[in-house]
């Protein structure tokens, strides 16, 4: 397994806050929509209806929440509905709807998957303590610095969980 290593400009170490790449979000060229509901999550991902909801279910689709979509009745013309709306997902939901289906041919199912959901989760709240600091320190660039802080810690944390996979696996490689 090859590694690609980063280092600063300034000083080549390579765990120098400018060695770690920004975090980038990758957005597919064919995601059109701000939001999906499950049918049309389910034709644009290629999977079936069942297997939307079971990634639902186990947590890795997360419907956008009642702060991220318009309360039912905010439209005075339209008439007031009496059952809930359909749940909505972001375009960040049908990526990992793609990447679930690309999953499922290696024969790996929502099941198996929400251990990734539950290890982002521990990662996510580890990364959260990380920032608190940044956060509550005075200042104006404070929002600013825990982002920085944020995309830092999201990029080494991927460069770790991708050594010590390698590490692990390495004897199917050699």
């Amino acid at each position: 397994m090859q590694s690609h290593r980063l280092s600063c400009r300034c000083c080549r170490s390579e765990t120098h806050p400018e060695a770690i790449p920004r975090l980038e979000i990758v957005q597919s060229r064919s995601i059109r929509a701000a939001s999906y509901s499950a049918a049309e999550l389910s034709a644009e991902s290629g999977l079936s209806l069942t297997e939307v909801a079971e990634l639902t279910e186990y947590g890795l689709l997360v419907p956008l929440t009642d702060v991220d979509t318009p309360p039912v009745g905010s439209d005075p013309q339209a008439p007031l509905a009496l059952e809930p709306p359909e749940p909505r997902y972001s375009s960040g939901a049908l990526l990992i709807a793609r990447i679930s289906r690309e999953f499922a041919t290696y024969g790996l199912q929502a099941r198996h998957l929400r251990v990734v959901r539950n290890a982002a989760a521990r990662d996510a709240a580890m990364f959260e303590q990380g920032i608190q600091p940044v956060i509550h320190a005075a200042g104006p660039t404070a929002a600013d610095d825990a982002r920085r802080s944020l995309g830092r810690l999201v990029a080494l944390c991927e460069r770790l969980r991708a050594q010590v996979m390698g590490e692990t696996l390495r004897r199917y490689w050699d």
